[in-house]
């Protein structure tokens, strides 16, 4: 029995991770251009001892989930990116749609 669990385990945790939704990198990409305007205007003066480049304030953006939209298309994905401030965790909720095989953050 024990033996069966391990053998399907693995499979479940995949087919979660399979959803049709955005994974993390899809976020990270998505949100780059906003990200990229904090950090060059703000990020880079009010907190010199944050991340050093653009990469590693992207690359601080985490995925906390995402689930299909009601009554639009695409998904609404929670994550929190670095406040350029602070340095603090800010959580983020942005509606995210699948457009030539990319996903972008939408406007609404």
């Amino acid at each position: 029995m024990l033996r069966r669990l391990y053998a399907i385990g693995p499979s479940l945790v995949l087919a979660g991770c399979f959803s049709g939704g955005p994974s993390e990198s899809d976020i990270k990409e998505a949100v780059r251009p906003m990200l990229a305007s904090d950090y060059e205007h703000i990020y880079k003066r009010e907190n010199p001892r944050g991340p050093k480049t653009l990469d590693d304030f992207v690359n601080a953006t985490k995925l906390g989930g995402c689930k299909e939209a009601s009554g639009s298309p695409g998904y609404r994905c929670d994550f929190s990116v670095l406040s350029p401030g602070s340095g603090d965790r800010v959580d983020l909720t942005f509606r995210f749609v699948k457009e030539d095989g990319r996903w972008r953050r939408s406007n609404n």
